[in-house]
């Protein structure tokens, strides 16, 4: 016999609440409990020929599971994010350094990769497009063998623009309505049921206006993400120039008697900026 409508709709509620219950189970992105890569950091945000970009990783180390080995690589021309921004040439993507920080020069590596694939000019020289997107590439491995890979993806210009994209500038961080420090305790959640108040501003002079590949002008837009060791937060994500969110004692290792937390702000153009640790005492 078939099923009827009320019947249906039951099994369509129960299988509703099951997997509702199953969403549980996953761990939030903002919670840390293993090696992380939390930003990436370039200086200058878009290159042009002479110049030298410096770049280095923000990673989140678990105690238990050190970091053994990183390394840095670049790329002067990938397939893009649907193909995984892969090297269209695989000789061309060269290694940069085992360490937290590397340093480039692109448009000569550019250059370099477009006379070994016969594009050099009949005066001998080779000509990097007027704008093209390279890649900075880390990887990194833990005692354990968790592996994690981030990029960093870098416009190249022939002629750079006259305002080139800059990081978003975090203005202050409060944790319970306390100015945020690195050293030392800021703040206490008190596990029973606690929760204390994020706030971060990001300066507004530090949101630029750009023309995008439509020809719009527009103003940036910073997303700020949060991060913590232990808790839960109520917003996992906010927007300039203030994001505000509340770690609740929510899930609480047994043993956990401090949470570290980190605040990334990108603005979606590659500008990141980033700050923390700072610890928050749990309170049992």
């Amino acid at each position: 016999m078939a099923p009827t409508h009320t019947a249906r709709l039951a099994l369509a509620l129960a299988a509703s609440a099951a997997l509702a219950g199953c969403t549980e189970d996953f761990t939030p992105a903002s919670v840390l409990e293993d090696v992380r890569v939390l930003a990436l950091l370039a200086d200058p945000l878009e290159a042009g020929p002479g110049d030298d970009v410096a770049v280095e990783a923000v990673v989140y180390e678990d105690a238990n599971d050190p970091v053994v080995s990183e390394a840095w690589s670049f790329c002067p021309l990938t397939t893009g994010a649907a193909g995984g921004f892969r090297c269209v040439l695989p000789a061309c993507e060269t290694p940069l350094g085992e360490a937290r920080t590397a340093t480039a020069n692109p448009f000569e590596r550019a250059e370099a990769c477009l006379v070994a694939a016969g594009g050099a000019l009949p005066d001998g020289t080779a000509a990097v497009p007027a704008q093209v997107e390279a890649v900075f590439r880390y990887r990194v491995t833990t005692a354990a063998g968790r592996t994690r890979e981030a990029v960093l993806r870098l416009p190249l210009w022939s002629t750079p623009p006259a305002e080139r994209n800059a990081p978003p500038v975090l203005n202050g961080i409060t944790v319970g309505g306390a100015p945020a420090s690195r050293d030392g305790v800021t703040g206490t959640l008190a596990a029973a049921g606690g929760s204390i108040e994020i706030a971060v501003d990001v300066d507004p002079a530090s949101l630029q206006t750009y023309v995008d590949g439509a020809g719009r002008t527009l103003t940036e837009s910073v997303v700020v993400s949060f991060f913590t060791t232990a808790g839960r937060f109520s917003e996992e994500r906010g927007s300039a120039p203030r994001a505000v969110t509340a770690l609740e004692a929510e899930e609480l290792p047994a043993s956990a008697t401090e949470a570290e937390v980190w605040v990334v702000a990108r603005d979606l153009r590659g500008g990141q900026a980033f700050d923390g640790p700072f610890r928050i005492a749990i309170a049992r």
